[in-house]
């Protein structure tokens, strides 16, 4: 009998999660570390039809000097969800469901969804068929209020997606895609040539000619619009020093576009110069349009979600100068490649009735669709316009030029009521990286000191810590010291500093470790039992000593799970965990109750009758005359028999399934037991 009880068998940790989604270039040892399914996992493919590509290159040449954010993909319109495709699979912890898209010959595929919602300590990864790429985890932090999302490029032609759901959510998910992407154009970087699609002469930002504009390029972002076309654009800081998330690109990028279901990559960038095709980058999701001017041709968008401090990602100052600048510099996204850099050690000229910079002829590097939106940056590393078009010569010809819509006039057309919403008057403003707090995870009754990092030049602070800290020193500076108010205090704890209005935040563990032992409560006469701790946040444990006691012969484990074995009589056992931290050591129980085998299932194999007898005299005293509910679930785990009943014996028919193996789940009060039955008609 294949017997054992539903438990949480993992610790459980809160994480500073945030609405990002990371996409890495890596390998299938990683990818396998994160996803559930196993290789011989039986997985739903749908198959995309095939579409004219040589029509849609030869549309996108006809529509290149016009003003249209760069095409590189064919979305095809469809109506794939978790009821109508896709399977399920019973794995260790709880179930997956996953499908697999199929679209011959495209570069990468990405998707849009007209209904995404994850349920909280649930995941969605998606990764390609030859797993190089992994995208995810997609969590409950990506759930947005109207329940639309985006997924960005997944490099290949297939790719696959994996929902993994716990044994203990209730709650039912929501993935329905109605996009799917097929790029006809590759937008990524490639071994051999060390470039993507853009033009040979332009340079990675990670090449010499970047090496000062670090900081800058972590405010640029490839956008992906409306799921087929690509624009750039760039983080911009306002007077405030507030941390807005203003996003600064080109008024035709938002033209006959829904900028709420846009993604927004940052650090898309090669690792090295002109080498290699790995990459990372980050994607946030969602934004509104908060100003634009066909003038200039700006578009000032505010991001749903303010970037984490984790990404690097940073806020690009500006100048509203008239005075052209003695040199410029852009940094974009041409064709949907990787960050490249352009110099001109000229001076823009004023163009289009002064309401554009003209770079003339770069010096190094160019500009091409899918530029569109970028920042241009004056010596002083201040935007000072952002790309509007170029002026129809092939991306590398050496008399190509650019247009960018002037910051100055951007400013008297919109940009001014968000960019200084007090009016200071300020002509200027510097780029600023986002502050974050560094210090101890675990607090005791010893001082412990917190820094923030990146603090805004002249900005002002205001630090706060939960009840069970004490306070020592000042709040007002950089640094922070607290400590814990005593040794009988244990649980979360955290210190925020107010940065210019915003608040950003430390959580940590105070105390000696707080937690439940959780585990199996019934186990068989010389069975085995599993017991595990169970905690909110990192405790730092260190050690913790198993023992046992009572019908409980044996236990051993590590910093979180125990397994025990049961003696040879039936009765009550114990299993104790005494954990420690540098504060301190605390113990929990777990009782267990050891019983003679309280169920028979026959016969196993069944070809018509499937009978379950039940004896109660050996249960619990508590839950022996409850109602046993019986349900029975194939592979994919879809209910397919749902019995409950007080008698000692049950049958079922079971002549109207297949055959094949089921999943027996037997409730009784809060006890959920499993077997394996196989229907088989013989």
């Amino acid at each position: 009998m294949n017997k054992y009880i539903l438990s949480v068998l993992l610790a459980i940790f809160v994480l500073n999660l945030s609405a990002q989604v990371i996409t890495q270039k890596t390998d299938a040892k990683t990818i396998n570390g994160k996803i559930k399914l196993e290789e011989k996992a039986n997985i739903d493919v749908v198959t995309m039809p095939s579409f004219d590509i040589d029509k849609l290159i030869a549309e996108d040449e006809r529509n290149r000097n016009l003003d249209l954010p760069f095409r590189f993909g064919y979305a095809f319109d469809v109506s794939y969800n978790m009821q109508n495709s896709g399977n399920w699979h019973e794995v260790e912890e709880g179930r997956v469901w996953s499908i697999k898209i199929v679209s011959s010959g495209a570069y990468s595929i990405n998707l849009a969804y007209d209904k995404f919602y994850l349920p909280e300590n649930t995941q969605l990864y998606i990764y390609n068929e030859q797993k190089t790429v992994l995208q995810g985890p997609f969590t409950s932090e990506n759930n947005t209020k109207d329940k639309t999302f985006s997924s960005d490029l997944v490099e290949g032609s297939a790719i696959i997606l994996e929902y993994f759901e716990p044994d203990n959510v209730r709650e039912k998910p929501e993935i329905s895609i109605s996009k799917i992407v097929h790029a006809y154009l590759n937008l990524f970087p490639q071994s051999t040539r060390g470039y993507g699609s853009s033009g040979s002469c332009n340079i990675d930002v990670n090449c010499p000619e970047g090496n000062n504009w670090q900081n800058e390029s972590d405010a640029v972002a490839m956008i992906l619009v409306g799921s087929n076309r690509i624009c750039s654009g760039c983080m911009i800081n306002n007077t405030n020093q507030n941390f807005t998330p203003y996003f600064l690109t080109a008024n035709h990028c938002v033209q006959n576009q829904n900028v709420n279901n846009w993604l927004f990559r940052f650090q898309y960038k090669s690792p090295t110069c002109g080498g290699g095709d790995d990459y990372s980058y980050y994607s946030y999701y969602g934004a509104n349009l908060e100003a634009n001017s066909s003038v200039s041709d700006f578009a000032l968008l505010e991001l749903d979600n303010r970037p984490s401090s984790s990404t690097g990602i940073t806020y690009a100052g500006w100048s509203r100068s008239t005075t052209p600048p003695s040199s410029v510099v852009g940094l974009h996204h041409p064709a949907g490649d990787v960050m490249k850099i352009a110099t001109d050690s000229d001076q823009p000229s004023s163009a289009l009735s002064n309401t554009h910079w003209f770079v003339d002829n770069w010096d190094k590097g160019t500009t091409e669709p899918g530029s569109s939106g970028s920042p241009l940056f004056d010596p002083n590393h201040r935007i000072i316009g952002q790309d509007h078009a170029g002026d129809g010569y092939p991306a590398c010809d050496p008399e190509k030029g650019t247009y960018y819509g002037r910051f100055d006039v951007s400013w008297t057309h919109g940009l001014s009521t968000y960019l200084d919403p007090y009016n200071t008057g300020a002509s200027t403003t510097n780029t600023i990286e986002i502050p974050f707090i560094t210090g101890a995870s675990v607090v005791c009754t010893s001082n412990s000191t917190f820094t923030l990092h990146n603090r805004p030049s002249g900005s002002t602070v205001l630090w706060t810590h939960s009840s069970n800290l004490i306070q020592l020193g000042g709040n007002t500076g950089t640094t922070y010291t607290v400590k814990a108010q005593n040794n009988y205090v244990s649980g979360n704890g955290w210190v925020k500093v107010i940065v210019n209005g915003v608040e950003f935040s430390k959580t940590f563990w105070v105390g000696k470790p707080n937690f439940i032992l959780d585990g199996d409560e019934i186990v068989d006469v010389l069975g085995p039992g599993i017991a595990s701790l169970v905690y909110d946040q990192n405790q730092e444990i260190t050690n913790v000593n198993w023992t046992h006691g009572g019908a409980i012969a044996s236990v051993t484990g590590g910093l979180i799970v125990g397994h025990f074995r049961a003696g040879s009589q039936p009765g009550f056992g114990i299993v104790y965990a005494n954990a420690t931290n540098c504060c301190g050591s605390n113990e929990e129980r777990l009782i267990v109750e050891v019983i003679d085998d309280w169920y028979k299932v026959y016969p196993n194999p069944a070809k018509d009758i499937l009978t379950i007898e039940i004896e109660r005299n050996k249960l619990n005293e508590v839950i022996r005359t409850q109602e046993i509910e019986i349900l029975l679930y194939n592979k994919l785990m879809m209910l397919q028999k749902h019995i409950k009943s007080t008698e000692s014996k049950i049958t079922i028919k079971v002549n109207d399934l297949k055959p094949d193996l089921y999943i027996l789940h037997l409730k009784i009060g809060d006890k959920v037991f499993k077997d394996k039955i196989t229907i088989s008609y013989y």
